[in-house]
């Protein structure tokens, strides 16, 4: 007996067991994919995310005959192994609102935008699920649009990163240097400068991630990821602008 209709021969696994994807992801991924490569089902449609999902519930492809909700052994010969069912099955039943905060979180990733690789090339924000764990990265757009594997770096773990640049802009408001350079280049009143510096890392773990990220680009020029590891540019002139933001808009006095 010949596969299932819709089967797809491939001579590599669509995902490494550490790289896994989302449900949402892996199925929009790979209906761009057979799209791309004019691949369609036998009457002749594109697959779309709704006949791949069909066709990750289909049974048969374990070697079993399905009659109603029940499933018998087939007489034809299993084309998937267990362990890698199981694995497609646990991320279709990832709950809705688990994918959508996921997804919430990859669109606000701290540093896209602002982050740059040895050879200059920008880095993008990917993500893979691993054992129901999200792991985050920073890719390098040449690995991802080239395929080409033999740069010096080809992704970083996007947590340690986002965390060294933002204890980099903790110190920023903490020197006393910079403290003196903002009351006297801002305009602001010496004690709301001081306050809201002084006041920054309780209201940071307060911020939402969409917040944080603005922040971060008010204060970031640019970092950039080397060997030996990151450099972060800073920008002290938007400290005006991240002050007004905790704060608020200072007083003004009205003339009698």
């Amino acid at each position: 007996m010949g596969p299932p209709v819709g089967t797809l021969s491939l001579n590599h696994p669509l995902f490494s067991s550490s790289e896994r994807p989302s449900h949402a992801w892996a199925s929009a991924s790979a209906s761009s994919s057979c799209a791309k490569a004019s691949i369609r089902q036998r009457s002749g449609r594109p697959f779309d995310k709704i006949v791949l999902h069909k066709i990750l519930k289909n049974r048969t492809y374990q070697g079993l005959t399905v009659h109603k909700t029940e499933a018998f052994p087939g007489k034809h010969q299993p084309i998937i192994d267990e362990h890698r069912w199981n694995e497609a099955q646990s991320i279709s039943q990832e709950p809705p609102r688990a994918r959508a905060r996921a997804a919430a979180a990859r669109e606000v990733a701290l540093l896209r935008g602002l982050i740059f690789g040895p050879d200059g090339r920008a880095m993008t924000p990917q993500h893979a699920r691993k054992a129901g764990r999200s792991y985050r990265y920073y890719v390098s757009m040449v690995t991802i649009k080239r395929a080409e594997n033999d740069g010096p770096i080809r992704r970083v773990p996007a947590g340690p990163v986002d965390q060294a640049v933002i204890e980099q802009v903790r110190r920023l408001v903490r020197a006393p240097e910079i403290v003196a350079r903002t009351i006297r280049s801002s305009g602001l009143p010496t004690v709301t400068v001081r306050e809201a510096l002084a006041d920054f890392d309780r209201i940071w773990d307060e911020l939402f991630p969409g917040e944080q990220a603005r922040l971060i680009r008010l204060l970031v020029e640019r970092v950039d990821v080397t060997e030996d590891g990151i450099r972060v540019r800073l920008k002290t002139e938007g400290l005006r602008d991240v002050i007004q933001d905790l704060q608020g808009p200072p007083a003004v006095d009205q003339a009698a």
